[in-house]
């Protein structure tokens, strides 16, 4: 009926042909001998990490952002765009950490905000100490 494909006998896998491989006649790689760690000590070992996904108000971004900025001049800190670009950043990441219920403490490890319709999305990662 198919003749056209001149596909050619293929002998017939079994069950038999699975599941075997040869014997490497190479090094072998001895596996790592695992140990018995206690609860307590498990979770000081490994950090835990907090995503936070939010929106926030464009204008309480704003607002924070401007109040950092009036602070850093009150200091002396020369009027730029770094500084208000800072501001901005440490507004986001406070506001985030509000929202979120991320612990004081927390170290962030990605920040990332996109504005939208008089909104702030911001996804942001952050490494906490066990809790």
């Amino acid at each position: 009926m198919y003749g056209e494909l001149d596909i050619p006998d293929v002998p017939r896998m079994d069950a038999v042909h699975f599941g075997r491989r040869p014997v490497s006649s190479g090094p072998r790689l001895t596996p790592p001998r695992l140990r018995a760690v206690a609860a307590a000590e498990a979770t000081h070992m490994l950090p835990t990490l907090d995503v936070a996904d939010v929106s926030i108000p464009a204008s309480m971004v704003r607002r924070r952002a401007d109040a950092h900025a009036k602070a850093a001049r009150s200091t002396g800190a020369p009027h730029s765009m770094r500084l208000w670009r800072e501001g901005h950043q440490r507004a986001l990441l406070e506001l985030t950490c509000e929202a979120a219920g991320i612990p004081a403490g927390a170290v962030c490890e990605t920040l990332r905000w996109v504005e939208q319709d008089a909104e702030y999305h911001v996804s942001a990662t952050f490494r906490c100490a066990a809790h």
